[in-house]
């Protein structure tokens, strides 16, 4: 960062976020690995700054330098396990059954975000990241549809795939996620369009 600027705390996250620096990265692991920790533990709504940074063995300083709020730590730490689960996937749909099984795996953490703003975010970002295999899923619907209609029948499947997970990460106790009959079932909806 240039010297003698002015740096507004916006500018020094962005900063810390992209620092290459081992020690702000090992502080940034200690509290994104913290805040994974935490949701997996409990529900959401007991999560603090305090405990966070506690846990993470920061400083509360240290945390508003790298993350804005605790929502900020939260999300970021969901979106960081979600691209490393989908990182070595071969194409859209090995991409989507990665992220599937990786939420299947993670039913407890989901009941215990589910619903707040993380939630909401995680869902957001995890609809990001199955999009490629619903518009593929969508551009072979045959006969060929318009372009409006294939982009309708991407949302339709996409909404249904995430609606199906919603579903089964809010009951109690959360059921089951079979990423493989989620897919084929998705994939048979489109054929037979």
């Amino acid at each position: 960062m240039r010297k003698n600027a002015a740096v507004t705390d916006a500018d020094l996250r962005a900063h810390l976020r992209s620092s290459t620096d081992p020690r702000a990265e090992r502080v940034r692991t200690s509290l994104l690995d913290a805040g994974l920790a935490l949701m997996a533990d409990g529900p959401i709504a007991d999560i603090t700054v305090s405990r966070l940074v506690e846990t993470a063995g920061v400083s509360r300083p240290a945390f508003y330098r790298h993350f804005e709020d605790l929502d900020d730590v939260l999300v970021s730490a969901l979106r960081r396990e979600m691209d490393a689960v989908v990182a070595e996937a071969s194409d859209p749909a090995d991409a989507a059954r990665r992220l599937l099984r990786w939420i299947d795996t993670q039913r407890a953490l989901h009941a215990y975000i589910h619903p707040s703003y993380t939630a909401q975010r995680g869902s957001d970002y995890a609809r990001e990241l199955l999009r490629p295999w619903c518009a593929k899923l969508a551009a072979g619907i045959r006969p060929i549809l318009p372009e409006a209609d294939r982009v309708r029948a991407e949302s339709f499947l996409l909404g249904g795939v995430l609606e199906l997970m919603r579903q089964a990460y809010s009951k109690t106790p959360p059921l089951r996620v079979d990423a493989d009959d989620l897919m084929r079932l998705t994939a048979r909806m489109a054929r037979t369009s």
